[in-house]
């Protein structure tokens, strides 16, 4: 339902707006990636014009998985170092993800951007995703010290 002309640059940046998501509310969410990545959603969105950006969308598209992505992706982007945070502005796992540790306000940012409004369903839903991004992250800083 997204159309070419629902997009908008707020303090330079490329936002999308969302007509009637979650629950039925709009809102704007952040394009995250690299500059190519934005230069191409910028450039898909503009030939689309007053249309629709996508036809049709394929019955195997696995929206999660592209939810998640984006959620660690932009995540990473605005997280404060954990180890210049105090304990109540850190959300700190239990259970599979103990040891994992994030930023309460970026995570709060991200649960907006993707419709929601609280914490803990990027807690409970995305996390995984956030452990991989970071694990990800963990082993090349050790790649780079070792050659």
């Amino acid at each position: 339902m997204l159309n070419g002309d629902e997009y908008s640059f707020i303090n330079g940046e490329l936002y999308i707006h969302i007509r009637n998501g979650k629950g039925g509310k709009q809102r704007d969410a952040k394009v995250v990636g690299t500059p190519e990545d934005i230069e191409f959603v910028l450039q898909k969105m503009k030939s689309a014009g007053s249309g629709r950006v996508f036809r049709k969308i394929h019955s195997a598209f696995d929206e999660h998985s592209y939810r998640a992505l984006y959620a660690a992706r932009f995540y990473k982007q605005i997280a404060r170092p954990i180890k210049t945070l105090s304990r109540k502005e850190r959300y700190d796992f239990r259970k599979d993800l103990k040891g994992l540790s994030l930023d309460r306000a970026a995570m709060l940012e991200v649960s907006r951007s993707l419709g929601h409004n609280r914490v803990d369903v990027i807690a409970s839903n995305y996390a995984y995703k956030f452990k991989a991004v970071i694990e990800m992250k963990a082993d090349k800083n050790h790649e780079n010290t070792n050659t």
